[in-house]
């Protein structure tokens, strides 16, 4: 009977550890990211036709570019739902850390080379792509790692 109430005393004991340690580890505030925010400008008037070309081309770059970068954690593209400036085109890339950045710029270049191995070809292409665009803007910003859901 002794034997008995040692053993189960040790599980309890065992259990009770091992329950503190995975709540200790479930609370561990997260380390910020870094969060690099362009504002693209649309050009307004296109028609049906160049629109879902401007998706293709977005989605050609997203696809042979972006999704390939390893140092972008996280890609959000959005567009003009509900605001007073109906032209905005916002890119929202998740960075690790600030070297991160400048280090994905370089993947990018990297990676355009091999999607469009042919210098005139890629310059052509990434021409279409900002000549959807009128402007740009770019924002860096971190996150608040305690006020997120």
């Amino acid at each position: 009977m002794r034997i008995i109430k040692t053993i189960c005393s040790t599980m309890v004991a065992v259990l009770l550890c091992s329950l503190s340690f995975v709540s200790f580890a479930q609370t561990k505030t997260p380390t910020p990211r870094i969060y690099h925010v362009t504002t693209f400008y649309v050009v307004q008037g296109l028609d049906s036709t160049a629109s879902a070309e401007r998706s293709a081309v977005l989605k050609e770059y997203h696809d042979k570019v972006t999704m390939k970068n390893d140092l972008i954690l996280h890609s959000w593209s959005m567009t003009h739902y509900f605001s007073e400036n109906s032209h905005e085109f916002v890119t929202i890339n998740e960075y690790a850390n600030w070297n991160d950045i400048d280090r994905a710029g370089t993947r990018d270049e990297e990676l355009s080379k091999k999607a469009w191995p042919n210098s005139k070809q890629r310059l052509d292409f990434l021409n279409k792509l900002n000549s959807y665009f009128s402007g740009h803007k770019d924002a860096i910003y971190t996150g608040f790692p305690n006020l997120t859901k």
